[in-house]
């Protein structure tokens, strides 16, 4: 386990958060549960002095996309962006009774735009550069992402306007850049499998800090206020990171919260970290090429190793786990190590989970069960993350299963 993060003195920096729901996908209709989430969102908003700019997606064409800012202080009125257009907070079911509800509560900027894609990187930049805008004099952002995911495929597979597509993690990279701004100081994802080397590799222009599970993330309403007391009494992006983590972390401990899962992991990672465990990452994967080509037994090892740190979903390897299946192979020792250490050390900051299955971060390896079948040989060649540490090749180098040897 990760040790506790040193206690810190509360901040004097401002933080606002940017959240970003998307209802409009296949499989189980989000539109109810987005509007829980919302109501929890304005709880959070109602209880500190945390602004909260949001979009909703709904996948009911009478719905539409929703933008709105969520605030106990009611700040500068700014001009609705164009193709969006203002709408009385009556003619909203998630917004309507917020206000009554919440007495110290304002509505800022609450409009209605045309359907598009949430699954575009262009849609989710908009999103962010319309927020940020909303919340002069902030000094650190909090970006949530909330709806279907499938780690290293992407997120969100919105089908309205156009054809079936996710946002994929290049897209995802690049929505998060945006010009003369610094990066967003911590990425939340209420999305499943997405703290993997694949996307935090890919944020690492765009983002600072990253929040998230190697697993299935139940649909249970996160208690907001807790989490957003947990910003503002923190010293700075890393210590808010972790106390986020902490937070998740005692929710999905509650057996209520999980349903039916087992565990529901979560892990603070810092960003910055990411080009040094590639790094030793790719020697790990240069050492392994090398060593199947010295000796046969090499590739069973090697596969069996995979198949043990499987968890979260049959595509995902916990990397510290593999880390220590290959302590065995005398070749690749060193590098497994060094792996292990420059993760543990420099990227997972807090790590929560109630199983010794998962250790903060994995990495995508064919073939398996629900993730697999969405990410071919072709597309995983075209991360950035394969390019800088040629993982595809063992990736993708190996039968269907070794798990019933």
């Amino acid at each position: 386990m990760t040790p506790p993060p040193e206690k810190t003195s509360p901040t004097t920096d401002k933080w606002a958060v940017l959240a970003y729901l998307v209802a409009d996908s296949p499989g189980i209709n989000l539109d109810l549960i987005m509007d829980a989430e919302i109501a929890a969102l304005a709880a959070g908003a109602n209880s500190t002095s945390i602004p909260v700019s949001v979009q909703v997606d709904y996948r009911s064409k009478n719905r539409g996309v929703i933008r709105a800012v969520l605030e106990r202080v009611l700040g500068d009125k700014i001009s609705i962006v164009d193709r969006f257009t203002r709408i009385k907070t009556s003619s909203s079911k998630a917004f309507g009774d917020l206000e009554g509800r919440y007495p110290n509560l304002h509505i800022r900027s609450l409009s209605r735009g045309p359907e598009t894609n949430a699954a575009r990187a262009k849609v989710m930049n908009d999103f962010i550069a319309w927020g940020r805008s909303q919340s002069p004099g902030v000094t650190r952002y909090l970006l949530l992402l909330c709806g279907h995911s499938l780690g290293p495929v992407g997120l969100f597979f919105d089908q309205n306007p156009g054809p079936l597509q996710a946002l994929s993690l290049p897209d995802l990279g690049n929505a998060l850049k945006t010009s003369n701004l610094p990066p967003i100081d911590i990425v939340v994802f209420k999305d499943c499998f997405m703290s993997v080397l694949e996307v935090i590799y890919q944020l690492k222009e765009g983002a600072r800090f990253v929040v998230a599970s190697q697993a299935e993330v139940p649909l249970a309403i996160w208690d907001y206020k807790t989490l957003f007391q947990s910003l503002i009494a923190a010293a700075d992006e890393k210590a808010a990171a972790c106390a986020l983590c902490t937070r998740l972390g005692e929710f999905y401990d509650d057996a209520r919260h999980r349903t039916f899962f087992e565990d529901v992991p979560y892990t603070a990672l810092d960003v910055e970290a990411v080009d040094e465990v590639s790094r030793c990452f790719k020697r790990v994967v240069d050492a392994l090429a090398t060593e199947k080509t010295r000796r046969s037994d090499t590739y069973l090892t090697v596969r069996r190793a995979l198949e043990d740190a499987r968890g979260g979903d049959r595509s995902l390897v916990d990397v510290e786990r593999l880390c220590d299946n290959l302590d065995g192979l005398e070749n690749i020792r060193p590098h497994a190590r060094n792996l292990k250490s420059a993760i543990n050390q420099r990227m997972v900051r807090l790590h929560h989970a109630r199983t010794t299955r998962f250790h903060g971060v994995s990495v995508f390896c064919s073939p398996a069960s629900y993730i697999g079948p969405w990410m071919n040989e072709k597309a995983y060649a075209k991360l950035p993350f394969n390019a800088s540490t040629g993982w595809g090749g063992i990736a993708y180098d190996g039968p269907v299963s070794l798990s019933h040897y």
